[in-house]
């Protein structure tokens, strides 16, 4: 990977290029100032990498040999010629391309996929002056604060690039291209429990993608993932003086295809991740918030400083972490222990239980021990049947019956510590409830948010009355 981040100096030759990239030939002789630090990267690689590396290389040099195209070298990523490399033996197939280059860094096809079905397509923009940007280049160009208006998929290079907006338009209208979403891609968004919109360049690489016709369909339909945009820390020439608002919402109108398809904002992004530097001072100047009452519904919005230290980079832990913790606990299934109390009836123990079987105990979702204390256990042919384990804690306690009750009390916590159950859940079996009103309670439990609850049965207005005679019965008043 360190040789596939590497950038070649600035300058950088032909020349001193093309024989930076030989140095990954065993043996190849140092030229020039680029071929030190290559040639020392691929001697750590395995023979079969760097051979790889050498095909696609080579590919990229008998290319470039045909003289169709002049390339700058210049700060260009080794990891940039490989991938074009591999784009001319895969005949041109950007996925297969994809595929290549996964496969040399160990990672299994499918792992990463291309948002569309590969067709090419010249990304164009006009910025707020009307002004056309005919390529990609000019969208990033750092020497250039591009306040960029809106952007655009044509078929080839536009050769008008000069004109009033309207002229523009429609010349990029004549020759709009429409992609088409990948059919693999499709089913992964489908069987997906977390989508993250991560943060990058976005009129030159994220916008692009989400304007797939389709994918912001295709997301809107998978109603329990958590879909997560992370927005950037720092402007760059793309998006100067924007503020994370305003990323959010160029979001939000790509993936609604430019407004065409009004998908509800929850459906495409269910949590806003906005950093707050929180004053922190940087070259590079922070997003800042934006006005945040422009997003509708507060309940999307999460602002924290995400950044780790001050490095510029975002700390997954902070961003992605509480989610895969929360889909970690999803997929595991809560450890309660039930104590059913008042159970000297076996027939009102059994009939409680029984409520609890009837009312579909599984879809609570949970793995339950139901506890209980009686002079009588139940019949194995019953506790069998249930679909779940009971155990009685006085049974469990019949040693130590010179301590009386209490002994039921110290088998159930001695039980709960040995099970380690995440839960401890107290249920009244005397018939005063019922205990399909318990499956709604366990089910609770499945949200993660529940730390303690208490309820009891409402109060008779007798009740009130006679709890403040006994109050009171020794006040005059």
């Amino acid at each position: 990977m360190e040789l596939l981040d590497h950038r070649l100096p600035e300058p950088c030759s032909r020349e001193d290029a093309l024989a930076a990239l030989r140095a990954l030939e065993a043996g190849a002789p140092v030229v020039g100032a680029a071929t030190p630090k290559v040639a020392a990267l691929a001697a750590q690689l395995p023979a079969e990498t760097r051979a790889a590396l050498r095909e696609s290389l080579g590919a990229f040099e008998a290319d470039l040999a045909t003289g169709r195209d002049q390339f700058n070298f210049t700060d260009c990523a080794v990891g940039n010629l490989v991938f074009a490399g591999f784009f001319l033996l895969t005949g041109r197939d950007f996925n297969a391309a994809v595929d290549r280059y996964s496969a040399l860094v160990g990672v299994a096809p499918g792992v990463i996929m291309d948002v569309t079905d590969g067709a090419n397509a010249v990304l164009v923009a006009l910025d707020r002056s009307g002004t056309l940007l005919a390529s990609e280049a000019d969208i990033v160009d750092a020497g250039r604060r591009n306040h960029i208006q809106e952007i655009y998929l044509v078929d080839a290079p536009l050769k008008e690039t000069e004109g009033s907006e309207a002229e523009l338009r429609a010349a990029i209208a004549a020759h709009e291209k429409t992609l088409r979403l990948a059919p693999e891609l499709v089913v992964r968004i489908a069987e997906a429990d977390l989508i993250v919109y991560a943060p990058g360049t976005q009129h030159s690489s994220l916008l692009p993608s989400y304007m797939t016709p389709g994918l912001g369909s295709c997301i809107a339909r998978n109603l329990h993932a958590a879909k997560v945009l992370v927005t950037n820390l720092h402007e760059d020439a793309e998006i100067p003086d924007a503020n994370a608002v305003e990323i959010v919402e160029k979001a939000l109108f790509y993936l609604r295809e430019k407004g065409a398809n009004p998908l509800p904002a929850p459906c495409l992004i269910s949590h806003c991740l906005i950093n707050d530097p929180a004053g922190a001072e940087a070259e590079t100047p922070y997003i800042p918030l934006g006005s945040l009452q422009r997003l509708e519904d507060p309940r999307l919005v999460r602002v924290a400083n995400y950044e780790d230290a001050a490095t510029g980079r975002h700390d997954a832990a902070k961003v992605i972490g509480p989610f895969v913790d929360a889909l970690a606990a999803r997929a595991q299934r809560p450890r309660v222990a039930v104590l059913l109390l008042e159970t000297d009836s076996r027939d009102k123990l059994a009939q409680t239980l029984l409520e609890a079987t009837r009312a579909g105990f599984e879809r609570a979702a949970v793995d339950a021990t139901f506890f209980y204390a009686s002079d009588a256990t139940l019949p194995g042919e019953l506790t069998a049947a249930l679909p779940f384990a009971t155990k009685n804690v006085r049974a469990a306690g019949v040693a130590n019956a010179s301590q009386g009750r209490g002994t039921d009390t110290n088998s159930f916590r001695a039980a709960v510590a040995a099970g380690a159950f995440e839960y401890v859940a107290l249920f009244e079996s005397s018939g005063m409830y019922r205990g399909e009103d318990l499956v709604d309670l366990l089910a609770l439990l499945r949200t993660g948010r529940v730390d303690a609850a208490w309820g009891s049965r409402r109060l008779s207005l007798q009740d009130v009355r006679e709890s403040y005679r006994v109050r009171y019965e020794k006040s005059p008043l």
